[in-house]
């Protein structure tokens, strides 16, 4: 609670009354939370539609046919920057090689399969065995 005090000069009489600040009751804080919560869902999937990657597919197992290094920066060694890999559907995909993980030619590997159409891209997923 306080005192709303006119400006010097004001005179309105509805200045001086007191102010309160009037809480919400429990069922007014219940229908907020949910209209914030039903208008959370369709925002949530327009984000992740422009802007979150979506897997087509979970997860491809197929065999490294050959890998291509890069150097480290700032480093002498070289690692894995990409990879073909022959999925067992029978096509060849060219992969993206995380830091994390190490694979070899003929090794066996999951790939990861983002996007739809056009942009299509794979990812490895797990080290090469």
């Amino acid at each position: 609670m306080g005192r709303v005090f006119p400006r010097r000069g004001d005179r309105w009489p509805a200045a001086q009354q007191i102010v309160s600040c009037h809480p919400m009751n429990r069922t007014t804080k219940i229908a907020l939370l949910v209209a914030v919560a039903i208008a959370a869902v369709p925002v949530a999937q327009l984000w992740s539609k422009y802007f979150g990657t979506r897997y087509t597919e979970t997860f491809l197992e197929g065999e490294v046919i050959s890998v291509e290094f890069s150097p480290a920066e700032g480093k002498q060694t070289q690692r894995p920057s990409q990879a073909i890999v022959k999925l067992v559907t029978g096509e060849s995909v060219h992969a993206s090689v995380p830091n994390i993980y190490r694979v070899l030619p003929g090794q066996v590997t999951r790939v990861a399969k983002f996007g739809a159409g056009i942009g299509i891209s794979y990812v490895v997923m797990e080290n090469g065995r």
